[in-house]
């Protein structure tokens, strides 16, 4: 009977491990959802009276600006901050300001 009893406890004691390792899981993917979001608001609201233009990026690419947020630019034509288009990694990977 003590066996079985001991059994038991081996079973929840498995269970709650596998339960923290799920909740683990899901919070790390909560703070990857929330950083990435934070990173989508950086690109998307430029500091204050920064200058926006029109840029072509012939590739993808992820630059990551000088306060390490790291904004993500999908290839083709966009408005970005003019700080961004001028990066030197922008640059690098061929991106293109057009004049306003």
């Amino acid at each position: 009977m003590a066996k079985a009893k001991n059994e038991g406890l081996k079973d929840d004691t498995s269970q709650n491990s596998e339960q923290d390792l799920i909740d683990a899981k899901a919070a790390e993917e909560a703070k990857a959802a929330e950083e990435a979001k934070a990173a989508e608001e950086a690109k998307a609201a430029p500091a204050e009276g920064e200058v926006m233009v029109t840029a072509t990026a012939p590739k993808a690419f992820i630059l990551r600006i000088d306060n390490h947020v790291v904004v993500q630019y999908k290839a083709g034509v966009q408005e970005m901050p003019l700080s961004h288009a001028t990066h030197w990694y922008a640059k690098a990977n061929g991106v293109e300001v057009y004049e306003k």
